[in-house]
């Protein structure tokens, strides 16, 4: 009898025996450190929606050119927009729902024609009063590359601003965020601001992907001028940490300082690691389905 099926049988058991402890060990972490309680800076980031609540347009900002303009340049003149908040240099968070809206853009321009900064307004305002306009400038070129619309800032344009008039907006649109000091990080919330043409509150949109249908359907509200809808997440309050809402609002990244993942982090990986774990399970029974289906061939042949 060969001896490689053994070897290979040694070595998936092994790689299971690992896969087993990884996910009981990643199973254990919240209880070993015993669900600490949420930073500061996560309690207080929440979403307060304001629909019909009018954007102050007359607010200033500086564009990716370095030009001082005002939100009355790109909303309020009877197209419907989206509007974000996001900034350069998020770690994470941001990344994630630049990518998502700018697939669901992309998807939307492919598929219906619907083109941004021609059909509707599609506006980024950066929360970090540290951001400058050459930053604003190199995310927006990344951005417009994938959207299909490189070379064309008006497309989606990228503001940088004075901590004043961030606040002043982000107040407006109910959006609550914090600084982190132990992160160095701004906690707050993935969402996409619907506004309608006269710069109101239509809706929100939230999470990390924004199917094309979806952003459509809520343009065509906010351009009907339909009653502004409440969506579907809530705020975050102190006596939740689950669910959708801890999701949204409190995905740092990895703290190298303390060596753990944030509890939803945790939780994916955890899955994750079951998840290969089952999949090498059935591929280990096959396996030794096959090998005694073999050894009975052999016998057989012997015979």
């Amino acid at each position: 009898m060969s001896r490689a099926p053994g070897r290979a049988m040694q070595r998936a058991l092994l790689a299971l025996a690992a896969l087993a402890a990884l996910a009981g060990g990643l199973g254990a972490a919240p209880r070993a450190h015993a669900q600490p309680e949420a930073p500061e800076a996560v309690r207080a980031v929440r979403v307060d929606e304001h629909p019909g609540a009018q954007v102050p347009l007359s607010l200033a900002f500086t564009d990716s050119a370095g030009e001082e303009v005002h939100l009355s340049d790109y909303l309020g003149d009877g197209q419907p927009a989206l509007l974000l908040l996001t900034y350069n240099r998020c770690a994470m968070l941001c990344s994630l729902v630049l990518r998502g809206a700018g697939e669901g853009v992309a998807e939307l321009a492919r598929a219906g024609d619907v083109r941004p900064g021609r059909d509707y307004r599609l506006l980024n305002v950066s929360i970090d009063p540290r951001d400058n306009a050459h930053e604003a400038a190199r995310q927006q070129a990344v951005m417009l590359e994938r959207i299909g619309a490189a070379g064309r800032p008006e497309a989606w344009p990228f503001l940088v601003g004075e901590q004043p008039a961030i606040a002043a907006l982000a107040e407006r649109l109910g959006f609550g965020y914090a600084w982190d000091e132990r992160t160095q990080q701004y906690a707050h919330a993935a969402v996409i601001f619907v506004l309608d043409g006269r710069g109101r509150v239509s809706e929100y949109l939230y999470g990390f992907e924004f199917a094309p249908a979806d952003l459509a359907a809520a343009l065509a509200r906010a351009r009907a001028g339909a009653d502004a809808r409440v969506g579907r997440a809530r705020a975050q309050d102190d006596d939740n940490d689950d669910g959708v809402a801890a999701t949204l609002l409190a995905c740092f990244r990895f703290d190298s300082s303390v060596r753990v993942f944030g509890a939803p982090v945790q939780r994916l990986f955890q899955a994750g690691a079951l998840l290969v774990l089952v999949l090498l399970g059935v591929s280990i029974g096959v396996f030794v389905r096959r090998e005694r289906q073999r050894e009975r061939e052999r016998a057989e042949a012997v015979r």
